[in-house]
């Protein structure tokens, strides 16, 4: 391999013992940019370094830029980056690069949208690209002191994509562009512009405004070839126009006589589209995808192409208009008779010549892609199309069956909803947003544990939350973001994230680092106690669900909700644990003893006895699952209380229900009650969704926004905690607790990573009694509790029997 990714666990050029203050973090290379490129805005460019190199050398180099690039080696593409991160967080991709003795080229494409382009989750200062290299070679190599040169990647516009939160897209006038430049040859090279040293954390941040370099965290992302799914609809068309949101798909104009020919390009193989023609094609891949998108061609002066994704189409008429989105239905996603197509992607004005290859600069999401061409007076030959399909490269060695196949098909659509909305960060949605929220990332997280050993998103949406923090102590809701949003209750999942990440996985060092900011949260809703000891939210969004009849996701009982009171005490006593863990037994039992005092003050303020239920409002008018849910897990009730919650819950009465996202906690407070008949019985959304066309799981019960939103992937978590009941009873998951509850279920089985190597567990009921087969890992002991008995488990594979007491 002539590249051969490598990660980092510190920067590389570490500051030596006789550094001055001054030296301490500084790079051997600068940031590089074009003569002329302004400070904020557009600018799209190339970096070309031509290399001799005497003899044959393995070379270490570190790459980054602001906001992107990608990096080709001869010709060959070696990696895509930076990472996201943020100012002060801004991650480099190191790379061993094998070469032989003579003339080498690295060639960057990079690029800066700027706050107007740029999706809403990048940060950035200004254009710029730095590479630095180890070794004796490492002269020849850094930008700001070896030969780089710039060329401006012309031909290249911007216009705004459908959703203004991915960032626009291309729209690439072939004429404009100077082909020679995209393969680092040709004329036009400018000798490369050097500004700032890289710097990274060693160097005292007096450096206003500029990158503190860490090494990426994350492997470099999937790349695999995606095959391009079948022909559904192809249409002639009169107009030019490449914008076809409003025009309908009516079986009756597709041409079935033609089809046939548009076969090769799905193919992988040319298609010859004749002069004076214009066609719409709709291409259906089958399931949900994330993919980047590249078109090679061939002729076609005159014309024009436009490649655009969508999740599904829609119906034409709107339902509703306003927050949080505009609705409309898509009803049955398999269907496409009579709906339109509103999509995002890359477009193209040809003229003739090539072969041209065109290339967006970003991945595209859905299940359904819209190819429209029109050309002018030559036949346009389109050569390839080529889907590269994308995503965080998880190894899901995690494994779970049962006896109910339904709920094998919930965990096929949660695992590709997982794969497509995890990234470079963990991400809400891929098609809509593509943003870290942290209401979404604890519950991919915790899937994330059941099925993979491979913890590193985690790590870095943890330590990014933590460095978004306000001064006054709370996160943002969503990081990295330009645009700063507080969710009150977002900060504390993110104390709850810390907490699981505790237990779930082994690494008090990494856990003691973040105390600090779970400590600022804390003291945040400690300033907000009203005069009778229940809390009031701190300003912001008080989100809590998309409950439809709720005002923006807000629970009716405003600032001073039961669910907010219910929500922290549960915080306070997973600190508890953390803080004793720590030797902290000071603070611990102070967290303790406010989490009892606020859950009792909150029981005698909301829970309306001649309902027998806990109201949302201090007013006792409004009722939904969320404040039982909560008060449930909370931990803080007595048992009477404890019994009242649980029958509430399970009872008749005119409660708000719980949709996708916050059915997670419902289905934690079924666990408490050791209910997992009431989990099974809550799926029947997630069953129907196939029958529906879907292939990833909804935002939120219909007419819903996003097809793809990976919130609602918890159920596979629950499969292994709530029904098998496999839980760590402590930090570092160094014991555990099987508690099943199956249900109707007879028998389960479930392979789940561990720090210390896997549990396997098999279990079949038989009446009354259960028994099975568990294995632990090293150094692990636990529990089996069933029905009132206790059974003790140890390390390595033991056959289990037992029965009710």
């Amino acid at each position: 391999m002539p590249a051969q990714r490598i990660i980092l666990a510190e920067p590389p050029f570490q500051p030596g013992p006789q550094a001055g203050l001054w030296e301490r973090g500084v790079w051997p290379a600068r940031w590089i940019q074009p003569d002329g490129a302004p400070a904020e805005g557009v600018v799209l460019w190339l970096a070309r370094l031509i290399i001799d190199l005497p003899h044959a050398a393995v070379v270490r180099i570190h790459v980054t830029a602001d906001e992107r690039y990608d990096l080709s080696l001869d010709g060959e593409r070696i990696g895509r980056g930076p990472e996201r991160g943020d100012i002060d967080h801004w991650p480099f991709e190191s790379f061993d690069l094998t070469l032989a003795a003579g003339t080498h080229q690295l060639l960057a494409r990079t690029w800066h949208l700027g706050s107007e382009h740029a999706p809403t989750a990048q940060l950035s200062v200004h254009a710029g690209f730095l590479l630095a290299a180890e070794g004796e070679h490492a002269g020849r190599f850094a930008t700001g002191t070896a030969p780089w040169q710039t060329h401006a990647l012309g031909g290249h516009q911007l216009v705004p994509g459908a959703t203004h939160d991915t960032g626009s897209r291309l729209l690439v006038h072939t004429a404009d562009v100077h082909w020679p430049a995209l393969a680092g040859q040709g004329d036009g090279w400018t000798p490369a512009v050097a500004t700032r040293p890289g710097i990274d954390g060693h160097l005292c941040s007096w450096w206003h405004r500029h990158w503190r370099l860490v090494p990426a965290a994350l492997p470099a992302m999937r790349q695999q070839p995606l095959a391009l799914g079948v022909l559904r609809h192809l249409q002639a068309l009169v107009a030019t126009d490449l914008d076809l949101s409003g025009l309908p798909v009516f079986a009756h104009q597709h041409l079935a006589p033609e089809a046939g020919a548009w076969a090769p390009l799905l193919a992988g193989q040319a298609l010859s589209i004749p002069a004076r023609t214009s066609r719409r094609a709709i291409i259906d891949l089958g399931a949900y995808h994330c993919a980047y998108t590249t078109v090679t061609v061939r002729g076609g002066a005159g014309s024009a192409l436009r490649l655009h994704w969508t999740e599904a189409l829609w119906e034409p008429q709107i339902l509703t208009q306003g927050w949080p989105f505009e609705s409309r239905a898509k009803g049955q996603r398999d269907v496409i008779e009579g709906k339109v197509f509103r999509g995002q992607g890359d477009a193209a004005v040809i003229s003739g010549g090539g072969p041209h290859r065109i290339e967006g600069l970003w991945w595209s999401a859905g299940r359904y892609l819209e190819l429209v061409v029109h050309t002018g007076a030559e036949a346009l030959v389109i050569e390839r199309l080529v889907l590269t399909e994308t995503g965080y490269p998880w190894q899901v060695t995690g494994r779970f069956a049962c006896d109910d196949p339904s709920l094998a098909g919930i965990e096929e659509l949660a695992i590709r909803t997982l794969r497509a909305c995890t990234h470079e960060t963990f991400m809400d949605c891929p098609y809509y947003e593509q943003m870290q929220y942290i209401g979404d990332t604890r519950l991919q997280a915790l899937v994330g544990y059941v099925l993979s050993p491979d913890d590193r998103l985690v790590r870095k949406a943890l330590a990014m939350f933590d460095a978004s923090r306000f001064p006054e102590g709370l996160t943002r809701s969503r990081y990295p973001v330009r645009d700063p949003q507080v969710i009150p209750g977002f900060s504390l999942w993110w104390v709850a994230m810390v907490h699981d990440h505790a237990r779930w996985r082994d690494d008090l060092p990494f856990i003691r680092s973040l105390m600090p900011g779970v400590r600022m949260i804390l003291e945040c809703f400690r300033v907000s106690r009203r005069d009778d000891d229940l809390v009031a939210c701190p300003e912001g969004w008080n989100f809590l669900d998309w409950v439809p009849t709720w005002d923006a996701g807000q629970s009716p009982g405003g600032a001073v909700s039961a669910s907010l009171q219910w929500h922290l005490a549960g915080v306070l006593g997973m600190v508890a644990e953390l803080e004793e863990a720590l030797h902290e037994p000071e603070l611990a039992m102070r967290n303790r003893a406010w989490a009892q005092r606020l859950s009792q003050q909150a029981w005698s303020v909301f829970w309306d006895a001649p309902s027998q239920r806990l109201a949302d409002d201090r007013e006792h008018r409004r009722f939904s699952e969320h404040a039982p849910a909560l008060a449930l897990i909370s931990g803080c009730l007595t048992p009477e209380q404890q019994r009242l919650a649980a029958a509430s819950l399970s009872g008749p009465g005119p409660f708000e229900p719980v949709t996708i996202y916050f059915a997670h906690y419902l289905f934690e407070a079924y666990r408490v009650m050791g209910r997992g008949d009431l989990v099974l019985a809550r799926l029947d959304l997630w069953r129907a969704l196939p029958a529906r066309g879907l292939t990833t799981l909804i935002e939120t019960p219909e007419p819903n926004r996003s097809d793809c939103h990976a919130w609602g992937a918890h159920p596979v978590f629950h499969f292994r905690a709530s029904l098998l009941g496999v839980r760590p009873s402590g930090l570092g998951f160094r014991s555990l607790t099987i508690s099943p509850s199956l249900g109707a279920l007879t028998t389960a089985s479930a392979r789940i990573p561990h720090p210390r190597g896997e549990v396997l567990i098999s279990l079949e009921r038989s009446g009354p009694g259960l028994s099975g087969e568990i294995e632990l890992p090293p150094g692990t002991s636990g529990e089996l509790l069933w029905c009132g008995s206790t059974l003790a488990l140890h390390a390595g594979r033991q056959q289990v029997q037992v029965a009710a007491l």
